[in-house]
């Protein structure tokens, strides 16, 4: 497993630096194009990173996510503070270890639930280079019809998913972005759309679900996700800024869910 982590940890930067040097020191045979041989290991660039991407976000949504109690791992004091900050507005952590979720590159997360809100929350370390500590608190619509996930990182919301709903706030602590979420849920409930109840034995259910809908999302237009996931990443844009209900498309979208389809 630690030989695995360490190579989709590395593999990024390495490729990054493979089309680099491939786009400056083309193969021999281009050298008779002139110029012609950099337009064209351009282009082969530009196809690599969609094929490589593609791969990359497949391996991030598989079909059975592996989730595991991790007794032996350190965490940083930025996540230890982030876990005070929600066990102080009443979440409880769900495990007494952190749990390490088997995706590419893998992540270190700490799970928590506030029952009385229906509201999940997490904190995650990526094991990227270099590594990303954040957390999100997420609700899931009755009916499995999607749900709503609010966070501090525009990254957070690059992938489109139909049926999900997304703030970002991204100066925002955990206090202000907790105190966000409950107004969405009031502004969703206000139009007919209420959440499912949590608990510490539905979490795991539910994250692997939330990979289920995305991966199915992925499939349905490999193409089209991969290149909004390029672009969003890429201009650190995103449609999801502040508030759902200051958002483009927002009204769109729970005229959707309340149209019952199920994700």
């Amino acid at each position: 497993m630690g030989e695995r982590e360490s190579i989709w940890k590395y593999l990024p930067a390495a490729f990054g630096l493979f089309i680099g040097w491939m786009i400056f020191n083309p193969p021999s045979f281009l050298h008779q194009l002139g110029a012609g041989a950099y337009v064209g290991m351009i282009l082969f660039a530009v196809l690599a990173v969609l094929a490589f991407s593609a791969v990359i976000i497949h391996k991030n949504l598989p079909r059975d996510v592996v989730i595991r109690r991790s007794t032996g791992t350190v965490l940083p004091g930025e996540m230890t503070k982030l876990a005070e900050d929600f066990k102080s507005l009443g979440f409880i952590q769900i495990s007494d270890v952190p749990l390490n979720v088997g995706i590419a590159p893998p992540a270190t997360m700490l799970a928590f639930v506030y029952e009385q809100e229906r509201i999940y929350g997490t904190i995650y370390k990526t094991d990227t280079i270099p590594p990303r500590i954040s957390f999100d608190m997420i609700s899931i619509f009755e009916g499995d019809r999607g749900g709503i996930t609010s966070g501090v990182l525009a990254e957070g919301t690059s992938m489109p998913i139909p049926g999900s709903l997304k703030q970002v706030f991204p100066r925002d602590d955990v206090r202000s972005v907790f105190e966000k979420h409950r107004q969405a849920l009031l502004y969703l409930k206000g139009r007919g759309i209420l959440c499912k109840p949590v608990n510490p034995q539905s979490f795991e259910r539910e994250f692997r679900s939330s990979i289920l809908r995305m991966r199915k999302s992925f499939l349905a237009s490999p193409l089209m996700f991969t290149l909004t996931v390029i672009w969003r990443s890429a201009t650190k844009k995103t449609l999801h800024l502040g508030p759902i209900e200051t958002q483009p498309g927002t009204q769109q979208q729970i005229q959707q869910i309340l149209a019952g389809k199920r994700l």
